[in-house]
């Protein structure tokens, strides 16, 4: 057995945990930035990144607040994993042109999935449209069509998905190594700028900080010190036209006497005023 089905299959079990738990900032270590999702099931528009399928999952779980989702197979060979995934749930909302039924659906859907460098890249996932609709009541030879006036009240009702924002953030790291416990004062410094996407500034500002520490990590240099890689914080932030593509990373490596033990004189003591 390889090791790499076996961590691919970890890599969609903690996916389909993260989406039982509405973790959606956990997606954020487990799926490519420009993930694609391609079903014929799920009808237009496609899902073309990581941030559309937060939302179309969050558009689903208006329409069925108690969803969840298990694994009742599970293969995995090279960088594909093969998935039959059992869905339940009640439906509390609208589901496209369709009102709320208050009815349990039960069904299986058929995913794979292809990984790369550790990360969802993309999926294709299929499920039966018609034995969903016929389990909520929407479908049958008693049920008749919608008139012209209950599907207008039916749209003026749906919640619209709120396009995200997106935004540069530019963080500020350190590389703290400690030579006979003594970190020194003069440290190595990385400034990186990350493009990233959110509803509004505030949540911008929050996911930054997250992926601020979720990029933390320790190692031993080639003298045997141990070396600490450390988020010392958020340097700037700014919200972007399109002029810049998903996804883009920069970063410049600098120098800065006692970055963490000066960060209230680094860090701006205001985010209050943003750049367009």
């Amino acid at each position: 057995m390889t090791v790499e089905p076996e961590r691919n299959r970890a890599v969609v079990r903690s996916f389909v945990e993260a989406v039982n738990a509405r973790n959606w900032d956990r997606f954020d270590g487990l799926l490519a930035p420009d993930f694609r999702r391609h079903s014929a099931a799920a009808g237009s528009p496609p899902v073309r990144s990581r941030e559309e399928l937060k939302t179309y999952l969050r558009s689903e779980f208006v329409t069925f607040p108690d969803a969840i989702e298990t694994i009742e197979d599970i293969l995995a060979e090279g960088d594909r994993v093969a998935v039959r995934h059992h869905f339940r749930g009640t439906q509390r909302g609208p589901l496209g042109r369709y009102p709320p039924s208050g009815k349990l659906m039960e069904a299986d859907y058929i995913a794979i999935y292809r990984l790369e460098d550790g990360r969802i890249a993309e999926s294709w996932a299929e499920w039966d449209n018609l034995s969903g609709l016929t389990q909520l009541g929407h479908h049958g030879p008693n049920v008749l069509p919608l008139n012209r006036r209950a599907r207008s009240e039916l749209n003026r009702r749906t919640p619209r998905p709120v396009d995200p924002n997106r935004f540069a953030v530019k963080l500020l790291f350190q590389f703290r190594v400690m030579v006979k416990r003594d970190p020194g004062i003069r440290r190595l410094c990385e400034e990186r700028i990350v493009v990233l996407e959110a509803e509004d500034v505030r949540a911008a500002l929050a996911q930054a900080r997250r992926r601020g520490r979720a990029a933390e990590f320790r190692y031993e240099n080639s003298d045997g010190n141990p070396v600490h890689f450390e988020f010392v914080g958020v340097l700037d932030l700014i919200e972007l036209g399109s002029e810049c593509k998903p996804g883009e990373v920069w970063y410049d490596l600098v120098h800065k006497v006692n970055p963490m033990e000066r960060r209230k004189k680094l860090l701006p003591a205001s985010l209050n005023r943003f750049r367009r």
